[in-house]
């Protein structure tokens, strides 16, 4: 598998670079300025199109994606609002518009690459599951310096000075020992351990697309190998709730997977009681794993909620460092919900609400058609399990494949095989290749 084009060879190579650009603590400055290249690439593209440009080849910008572009400039409207309000200066006004092109811009430039580019998704899987095999070699290094008890932190990048949207993104580690116990937990090439567990899931997804059974293989364990050492009890619960809410739409029209759905609604009902009391154990003894972790994310989701009606609207505009009982933590962070109505208030909550669940629909409805729909709708569930613990936007340079390839599935027409909607090859397996 090589690169085709000169778009496939900037996705390519910025894919496997991605552990000599942590080193060298450049990692977020690419990652975030690649999509930007891209899209001037693509406007230029655009512009030089011509009238006998046949229509296949023209290149049109649907309504989903127009839909994030418009909810994405509504979203720094809202964040530009909010500092005015509150009374930031000018530089606070740069710094924050910046930020937005780094993390929340890239949820509609990345679909709109995808959609408007010619990447085929194939290249991204094979490079997930070759960037899946250099983590297998990274991670017996980082496990050594832990054991020999070596200094997690080789060195802080000094070129967090250019962009100041936090020293966690420059710091390049070995390991992370455990706030609770300890123990060791990696986050390789992201800035903290669950951001590795999320794109471990992302990766697991693409893995299971590779037709060649050798990286496919590589693919699948270097993913669940990276996932374990994460130590995300979130990514532990995402994948396989992604798999089966998969497998449920993708069969959920079919009888038998009616009747059943039935029969076990019926026999939940009749259990109720009993049901209840061990979802609420199970529940309890999952934060109980962590539990001054599961503490600060209640205590800064509540603050959150309830400082939201300080400016219900336009929220903040930016997050606010929090008091030392939430260790430091801002204010805004750990959910990106409520994170969104603290920092752009409502109107901010609907302009990230809108367009995701308008285009998990569309790729909902898609992926009876197409693989690369299933991956897609399979990426954009990961994001909105995360989103719930994590501030996912923050992350957008981390996952930007996965964004990738939602605009790759918006695009994709229906498979040669897939002459029925609903025929027997959708059994095959949960996420067929592609």
């Amino acid at each position: 598998m090589k690169p085709q084009n000169f778009e496939e060879r900037v996705v390519w190579y910025t894919f496997l670079g991605s552990y000599p650009l942590y080193l060298t603590g450049l990692i977020f400055i690419v990652n975030t300025t690649m999509p930007w290249f891209l899209l001037l690439y693509l406007l230029k593209q655009m512009w030089h199109q011509t009238s006998d440009v046949s229509a296949d080849q023209k290149i049109r910008i649907p309504a989903i994606i127009w839909l994030w572009i418009v909810s994405m400039i509504v979203m720094l409207i809202a964040i530009l609002i909010g500092l005015v309000d509150f009374g930031y200066d000018i530089r606070e006004i740069i710094r924050s518009s910046l930020n937005w092109a780094r993390d929340w811009a890239l949820f509609a430039i990345l679909p709109l690459l995808g959609y408007g580019l010619q990447i085929r998704p194939q290249l991204i899987y094979r490079a997930a599951c070759n960037l899946c095999l250099q983590s297998l070699f990274i991670i017996p290094i980082c496990c050594f310096a832990y054991f020999a008890q070596l200094p997690n932190r080789l060195y802080s990048s000094p070129l967090e000075r250019l962009t100041q949207n936090g020293q966690i993104y420059y710091n390049v580690e070995l390991y992370i020992r455990d706030a609770d116990s300890g123990g060791l937990r990696l986050a390789l090439f992201t800035p903290w351990a669950p951001a590795l567990g999320l794109i471990s899931c992302v990766f697991f997804i693409f893995a299971l697309q590779e037709t060649n059974k050798t990286w496919k293989w590589i693919g699948l364990i270097g993913s669940i190998v990276m996932l374990a050492f994460s130590v995300s009890r979130g990514a532990y619960i995402f994948l396989p709730i992604t798999l089966l809410l998969i497998w449920g739409l993708q069969n959920i029209v079919r009888p038998a997977m009616q009747i059943g759905a039935g029969l076990l609604i019926f026999i939940a009902g009749l259990f109720s009681a009993p049901l209840l009391d061990g979802v609420n154990a199970s529940i309890e003894a999952f934060k109980n794993t962590r539990r001054s972790s599961s503490n600060l994310r209640a205590a800064l989701e509540r603050t959150a909620l309830e400082r939201w009606t300080e400016s219900p609207i336009w929220g903040h505009g930016k997050q606010i460092q929090g008091a030392p009982v939430f260790k430091e933590m801002p204010i805004g962070s750990h959910h990106t919900w409520f994170g969104l109505l603290f920092t752009q208030g409502i109107v901010g909550f609907l302009a990230f609400a809108i367009p995701l669940a308008s285009t998990i629909i569309l790729l909902a409805i898609k992926m009876h058609k197409s693989r690369v729909a299933k991956v897609g709708l399979s990426v954009l569930l990961l994001i909105l399990l995360a989103s719930m613990s994590d501030n996912t936007e923050k992350l957008a340079y981390i996952y930007w494949s996965g964004l990738l390839t939602v605009g790759i599935a918006l695009k994709a027409s229906p498979d040669p095989y897939s002459s029925k909607l609903y025929g027997p090859e959708y059994n095959k397996s949960i996420l067929p290749s592609s």
